[in-house]
């Protein structure tokens, strides 16, 4: 089953958590680096409004990093969001 029912603190963001986005981000952003919002969005061919809630529950989990360079956000992986990936979907 790819869904993960999250704590009270996370379920403000999403019910449920489908792993095969959560995979897909991650993977885009380990092969290619940090990337700004907006490419990371269409990378990953979710609906903006739908990638902003799985991207603010990576965050909160510690999955991803944010910064803001020249004005765009950009976003990158962070060391346990690398470690997560490499355990749960490098197999």
């Amino acid at each position: 089953m790819n869904n993960v029912d999250l704590s009270k603190e996370a379920s403000k963001q999403l019910e449920k958590v489908d792993l095969k986005i959560i995979e897909r981000m991650l993977f885009s952003l380990i092969q290619d680096g940090s990337e700004r919002k907006t490419l990371l969005a269409r990378k990953t061919n979710l609906n903006y409004d739908y990638f902003i809630r799985y991207l603010e529950f990576l965050e909160l989990i510690d999955l991803i990093k944010r910064e803001t360079r020249n004005r765009d956000e950009i976003i990158s992986v962070s060391d346990l969001g690398r470690s997560f990936y490499l355990r749960r979907f490098s197999e």
